[in-house]
């Protein structure tokens, strides 16, 4: 059986996948936020009937709309990339450092496994756009409370059988990466 992939690679991987997943959902979101956060202001200070006070309150509108919509948009951008890696085994990151999930066997991991994988390893991402979703903030305690479980259960891979807890949790593990193409994956994730 092929050898499973270490903790160098894996941290590489969630480190690639992070970055990229931050710098895109702060854009976007900051982007919307703003948008929408300064029009909602102007449209405020414009019912308010004083001179400038549309022009100031949809500016700072906007910028507390940007930085609301950055955060939001790293928790759906998050969500996302659970997505992805639930859909094909690996993310951005996985992908270019030539990796993939699959079952603990080495064997090709059905689309239940990735997807129950992914909602171990991401609990946070998705409980906090359901927290966003709903309003319900106790929700988000629980998805800080899971974040702090699975960044202690990621050391695991630094053990003999090189699983951190998601994967042990949901039958899978990280390996080299065979030579298939995303659409393969895809495919084979969903028949599996």
């Amino acid at each position: 059986m092929t050898e499973r992939v270490g903790f160098g690679k894996r941290f590489g991987a969630s480190m690639i996948d992070g970055i990229l997943g931050s710098i895109g959902g702060m854009i976007l979101g900051a982007v919307f936020g703003g948008l929408l956060g300064g029009a909602v202001a102007a449209e405020a200070g414009a019912a308010s009937g004083e001179a400038g006070a549309a022009e100031v309150a949809g500016a700072l509108g906007g910028i507390f709309g940007a930085f609301a919509g950055a955060m939001v948009g790293i928790a759906f951008a998050g969500v996302i990339i659970a997505v992805w890696e639930a859909c094909t085994g690996a993310a951005i990151g996985k992908m270019a450092l030539g990796i993939k999930i699959k079952s603990a066997d080495g064997s090709p991991a059905s689309f239940g496994k990735l997807l129950l994988r992914s909602l171990f390893k991401y609990n946070a991402q998705v409980l906090g756009v359901i927290t966003v979703l709903t309003g319900i903030e106790a929700i988000e305690s629980v998805g800080n409370i899971g974040m702090f479980v699975v960044a202690i259960g990621c050391l695991l891979v630094l053990g003999g059988e090189k699983q951190a807890l998601h994967d042990k949790l949901a039958g899978t593990a990280v390996y080299p990466k065979d030579a298939t193409t995303a659409a393969d994956q895809i495919q084979e994730n969903l028949e599996g």
